[in-house]
């Protein structure tokens, strides 16, 4: 099932919310995110594989350099939405998927299909973004 079909689905499913149909479509779509974003951190481990490699010309090796830290900070990124995409297929497992880990309500379904990982209903991530945005001073 795709989004558009799950859409549908949804918008016409007289079920309860988060069905057995519907759990297994998010799993799937976490694993086939998952195996994206890992394939994405290995291709980036090998374009990063060239070790310590010298240069005479100080242009060159900050265009090195400069190269090395895109790549750190794609791996990076991927590296953590790979873990949140894990954190989603355990919450799958454990029942507690679609449902906010702050405050146990509804995520729903249109901000699941917009960011399947999501753990926190839009309010209770709006409080967590502001909260450590007051506590970095961000």
């Amino acid at each position: 099932m795709d989004k558009k079909t799950l859409r549908n689905f949804i918008e016409n499913d007289n079920s309860e919310y988060m069905s057995e149909q519907q759990r297994s479509w998010y799993a799937s779509h976490l694993r086939t995110e998952l195996q994206s974003a890992l394939t994405l951190m290995e291709s980036n481990q090998s374009e990063d594989a060239s070790g310590d490699v010298r240069f005479s010309d100080p242009a060159d090796r900050a265009t090195h350099q400069e190269i090395s830290s895109l790549a750190d900070g794609r791996r990076d990124k991927a590296k953590a939405h790979a873990d949140a995409l894990k954190q989603a297929l355990r919450a799958i497992r454990n029942d507690d998927f679609g449902y906010c880990c702050k405050c146990g309500d509804e995520i729903g379904h249109q901000r699941l299909l917009a960011t399947p990982y999501a753990l926190m209903d839009v309010e209770c991530a709006s409080k967590s973004e502001m909260e450590i945005k007051k506590n970095t001073g961000r």
